[in-house]
């Protein structure tokens, strides 16, 4: 069985906390939301809410890399221009 105490007790009491976290995160923006239209919140779909925050966590994260590279880029080009000679 699992341990009543010790490092499993607390990884499923991390668990628990993260999940509860996200969970009331997603609610608070579906309140949100529906408060915006004006529209009952039980009429937001929860899963579609969960979707979109996921394309848009992935979409941020696919984004960044060629932003960073983008202001290397002007770093640099900034830079050779600035240096003497």
């Amino acid at each position: 069985m699992f341990e009543a105490t010790g490092l499993g007790a607390r990884r499923r009491a991390e668990d628990y906390h993260r999940v509860t976290a996200s969970r009331t995160a997603l609610t608070r923006i579906s309140m949100r939301l529906a408060a915006q239209k004006r529209i009952d919140p039980d009429r937001i779909s929860f899963v579609k809410v969960l979707k979109h925050v996921r394309r848009s966590v992935i979409r941020q994260c696919a984004q960044t890399p060629v932003q960073i590279k983008q202001f290397i880029s002007h770093i640099v080009r900034f830079s050779v221009r600035m240096s003497p000679g």
